[in-house]
């Protein structure tokens, strides 16, 4: 047995990596292969492998240019000192801001400057026609001393201090906030106020690996995990994005060249059972089929007796994926 796990993953290569979904889809569902080569890492049907993800090189330039820094900055983190990129790319979940990194913005955002007080002593106005002086007034300097028809319309505030009380005083807002954006947006609003790298990477997110469901029986291809793969993408504040594991695994993982962190995290209850004579009902209804394959594969390949319904759903036929379509026509391989 293995002892490959989240904190010590096994370095995979990708064999294969292609949409599935049929012409006219508005989905993208990806099937993707890992090799696990002489990892020793073994699964049954109805496991879960779980994937390292790397925030995309786009967005990690895009907030080291937004603060002007290099990335060879160093910084402490979780895992040890690294430089700013890597700790961006590797250590730190970017796509989407943290509830404690905008808390931790308050003592930063008050200046505790002393008020400072304002009074009007004079006022004048000239006619932009001919020039001629239409106001001329002059004050006292003392508080009720103000030019007629002179209204106080309110105080100078900084925008991002009335953002930050707003959100830190309502979790509603707070959550409706981070769930839509990433450090870019937070660095619009609030990095006028000046970060130094580890100010930047001070109550981040760390990044976490993914599980998803293995669509595929360990003796149907010895050696590797087959992935049937929703991948995520939308678009927030005019600017597309993806979902941060599935977007790296359909936008930056070659074929036989990128590394990616793996490793196996079995089920005790999502089992076939023991008998196989046993009729199954598989229900995936808009959840995915990645399981099912395993399933079906596992009993495929153990000549099991036993009659198998599966029940899954789709926006559209068109959307159905080329494994769905070849079950709905009674093909056995799977």
């Amino acid at each position: 047995m293995s002892d490959w796990s989240a904190k010590n993953p096994y370095s995979s290569n990708l064999t294969e990596n292609f949409v599935l979904n049929g012409e006219g889809s508005r989905k993208e569902t990806r099937h993707i292969v890992f090799d696990l080569g002489d990892s020793g890492l073994q699964y049954k049907a109805g496991d879960a492998l779980g994937v390292i993800p790397r925030c995309p090189p786009e967005l990690v330039e895009d907030v080291l240019a937004s603060c002007g820094f290099s990335g060879d900055e160093e910084v402490d983190t979780h895992l040890g000192p690294c430089g700013l990129r890597q700790a961006l790319t590797e250590r730190y979940e970017i796509h989407r801001i943290s509830k404690k990194w905008i808390e931790e913005l308050g003592p930063r955002l008050s200046s505790g400057a002393a008020d400072i007080e304002i009074r009007i002593v004079h006022r004048q106005r000239t006619s932009s026609r001919d020039g001629s002086v239409l106001i001329d007034w002059n004050g006292s300097g003392a508080e009720d001393d103000v030019p007629v028809g002179y209204v106080e319309i309110g105080s100078a505030s900084d925008p991002a201090e009335t953002l930050w009380a707003e959100l830190t005083g309502d979790s509603k807002a707070m959550e409706d906030y981070i769930w839509s954006r990433d450090y870019i947006d937070g660095l619009a609003d609030f990095g006028h106020i000046g970060f130094t790298p580890q100010q930047l990477v001070d109550g981040m997110d760390r990044l976490k690996p993914r599980l998803y469901s293995i669509a595929s029986s360990p003796d149907f291809e010895p050696g590797m995990v087959h992935l049937t793969v929703a991948i995520v993408r939308y678009n927030h504040h005019d600017r597309d994005r993806a979902g941060l594991c599935t977007g790296f695994m359909a936008d930056h993982c070659e074929v036989g060249e990128t590394d990616i962190g793996v490793f196996m995290s079995p089920t005790r209850s999502f089992v076939l059972p023991e008998d196989r004579s046993t009729d199954i009902i598989m229900v995936g209804p808009g959840t995915g089929i990645a399981p099912f394959r395993a399933f079906l594969q596992q009993r495929q390949m153990e000549g099991d007796s036993g009659r198998n319904w599966l029940f899954f759903g789709d926006w559209t036929e068109e959307g159905s994926t080329c494994t769905a379509t070849r079950w709905r026509h009674g093909e056995r391989t799977v």
